[in-house]
């Protein structure tokens, strides 16, 4: 499957009621967040499969001196948080309107934007991409230390 697939479908979605309002939020973090997955993979970062991955991605791209992955960290941490606010927070209403939804589905493409343009940089640019390498070793490391 297609990680824009849960983007296509969370714009779909979005307009139909409570539900889907919150389910489009929900696609459309992980449509940005398998991006970003994937995108990092591309680039050579092993990616960690298990619970940390979704705090992970974020801080490997906001650890980078680079602008767009510093924006796409910024929205892909917000898209979570949003997402865990739709799937568990069922009192909050503010999340079951369009036009929130509409919203985080936007933001979510503009997490691929941003990272398609700093893949490009990275492809570019040895010195963007060793930096990003850098970036995760750093973060990394940190997470050793921590365990």
């Amino acid at each position: 499957m297609n990680s824009l697939e849960f983007l296509s479908f969370a714009g779909r979605v979005a307009t139909l009621g409570a539900a889907g309002a919150r389910s489009a939020v929900s696609r459309a973090y992980y449509g940005a967040f398998h991006f970003a997955r994937e995108t990092l993979s591309e680039l050579g970062v092993t990616i960690p499969r298990n619970g940390t991955t979704h705090a992970v991605l974020p801080q490997y791209l906001q650890t980078t001196n680079n602008t767009a992955a510093k924006e796409a960290a910024i929205l892909l941490s917000h898209l979570h948080y949003s997402r865990n606010k739709c799937d568990y927070d069922l009192d909050d209403t503010a999340l079951d309107h369009l036009s929130s939804a509409q919203l985080k589905v936007e933001s979510g493409h503009e997490v691929v934007r941003l990272l398609t343009d700093f893949r490009r940089e990275c492809e570019q640019s040895t010195e963007i991409k060793q930096d990003l390498l850098q970036a995760v070793a750093k973060v990394d490391a940190v997470r050793q230390v921590r365990k």
